[in-house]
């Protein structure tokens, strides 16, 4: 209790994470992702459209554990490097993932768009 008036951490609670990023991966981003999951499942279009959110909020929670990682090793001077390797590949198929959805979207709206353009000019071709 020493600690408790002069706004400093004890020695045991210092390097330790607040859990504010698992409250995040176990009570929303989870459940979201799984509900994201089904959604593409159906090919329900919600779903697409949900998918990259989904993936860029899994992919900056996973840089700010990566992050976190590295602060914590500054702090205590051990580096979990296993830790952070992990979460590294974590991010990068997140990273994958999203482009590959991007990508798709991009194609989709490209050729849609050209379908429209297509049938607007042979609308207003008289012969």
């Amino acid at each position: 209790m020493p600690t408790l008036g002069s706004n400093t951490l004890p020695t045991t609670a210092t390097g330790y994470y607040t859990l504010v990023d698992q409250a995040l991966d176990l009570g929303l981003l989870t459940p979201f992702c799984i509900f994201v999951g089904v959604l593409l499942l159906r090919r329900e279009s919600f779903g697409y459209l949900l998918s990259s959110s989904s993936l860029l909020i899994l992919l900056s929670v996973g840089l700010s554990v990566i992050a976190g990682e590295f602060m914590l090793g500054l702090s205590t001077g051990h580096l979990n490097v296993a830790r952070i390797a992990i979460f590294a590949i974590f991010v990068a198929v997140a990273l994958a993932l999203l482009i590959t959805v991007l990508v798709c979207i991009k194609r989709t709206s490209l050729t849609h768009s050209r379908t429209i353009l297509t049938n607007t000019v042979d609308n207003n071709i008289h012969y």
